[in-house]
């Protein structure tokens, strides 16, 4: 049966490029953030740290720091090898903490491309065809659909045949759950 489009919401066509805006601006603060970290970003790295909402790199400083203690003998070294991770991980939680949520990013990840050059994120190709797509509306209960478009054409043929002048809301009130004349209308 072929598919019958009710209408396409561009209102969340709007929210959702918003989304991938925000998304876009959060792979640049990562970037960034990971230049200022001296740690050469790579699109993989970028989204890893988002994905894992940077435990991930969390877990990798404290899995070096575990490795540094077992070879490192000296008390005052060990002391400070602890306090510059324990700094390192403060400064990550706090860009997590600052840039909110990454969950924009993980919900549009497989629309989003990190070039490799540039580190810059952009849509994938096809990305308008299938945003449009996620947010086209269409019949799914045809025989539903057909009665109430039956209502409709019924209505559209009073509205003609006494050439009414007004909305629905001012035509009918829903009393009781179910629908009546509106008593103020002037029929």
């Amino acid at each position: 049966m072929e598919k019958i489009k009710l209408f396409i919401d561009y209102e969340g066509i709007k929210i959702e490029r918003l989304d991938f805006q925000r998304a876009a601006q959060l792979a640049g603060k990562v970037r960034d953030f990971f230049k200022g970290l001296g740690i050469t970003p790579t699109p993989e790295k970028i989204i890893d740290f988002i994905e894992s909402e940077g435990k991930s790199m969390i877990n990798a400083i404290n899995a070096d720091l575990e490795n540094d203690l077992k070879v490192v003998k000296s008390e005052i070294t060990k002391a400070r090898i602890k306090k510059d991770t324990n700094d390192a991980i403060v400064i990550i939680e706090g860009f997590i903490e600052e840039n909110g949520g990454f969950s924009e990013f993980r919900q549009n990840k497989h629309l989003i491309r990190i070039q490799p050059d540039t580190l810059k994120a952009l849509p994938v190709a096809g990305y308008d065809d299938e945003l449009q797509e996620r947010h086209t509306r269409y019949v799914t209960n045809f025989e539903r659909y057909e009665e109430f478009n039956d209502v409709c054409s019924r209505i559209n043929g009073l509205i003609e045949k006494y050439q009414l002048q007004a909305n629905l809301n001012l035509m009918f009130l829903f009393d009781k759950g179910k629908y009546i004349p509106h008593p103020a209308y002037q029929y």
